[in-house]
């Protein structure tokens, strides 16, 4: 027999569900932070047992977030095509395309995602995001001349801070009204109606 101390930590785990639950192994839902937990939980159980068994349902937590949630995850690629159309809402600027917003776009997704996944407040984070952006404009404005060419860039930054509130909710809303979400929105959807 192999010293406890020295066991992996989900191979202990396994063992002691077995001890515990052999009977009702079947019944049992089991929950991990990862999928590769989750290859590691089957493994380790199937090195328990001797004998054929009805597996329980190990999942990880973005799957079990999934199920209860009762969205689809959609794809980052169609997510971030998704983004820039609901962004176009707000920016009417012709200038701004796709191609210049994919890079951009990728990093607001993955702030969306920490947002809901952390149950931050959007509303609370934007308005200090608008009001530290508009201290940063005043200062950057104050007693200085800036060239045409400045000023254009920075007011289109500006511009972009103002439109991400509302690119968020609208973006959310409209993810939620086609039962499709990413995987932060899906943890937050679970959260909210428990």
């Amino acid at each position: 027999m192999q010293n406890p101390e020295s066991q992996p930590f989900l191979q202990r785990v396994a063992q002691e569900i077995f001890d515990k639950y052999e009977a009702q192994l079947s019944d049992l839902q089991i929950v991990l932070p990862s999928r590769r937990a989750v290859l590691y939980m089957r493994h380790y159980l199937l090195e328990i047992v001797d004998k054929t068994f009805l597996s329980p349902n190990i999942l990880s937590m973005d799957d079990f977030i999934t199920d209860i949630a009762e969205v689809e995850i959609s794809q980052r690629l169609t997510l971030l095509f998704h983004l820039f159309r609901v962004y176009k809402q707000f920016d009417d600027d012709p200038k701004h395309t796709l191609e210049q917003f994919a890079p951009l776009g990728t990093i607001i997704l993955q702030d969306f995602d920490m947002i809901d996944k952390n149950l931050i407040d959007g509303d609370k984070l934007f308005d200090y995001l608008d009001k530290s952006k508009s201290l940063e404009r005043w200062g950057q404005e104050l007693g200085q001349e800036l060239n045409a060419n400045l000023s254009e860039t920075l007011n289109n930054y500006y511009e972009f801070w103002t439109f991400l509130k509302q690119t968020y909710h609208a973006f959310k809303a409209e993810l939620l009204a086609e039962n499709r979400s990413y995987r932060g929105l899906a943890y937050r959807q679970v959260a909210e109606n428990l």
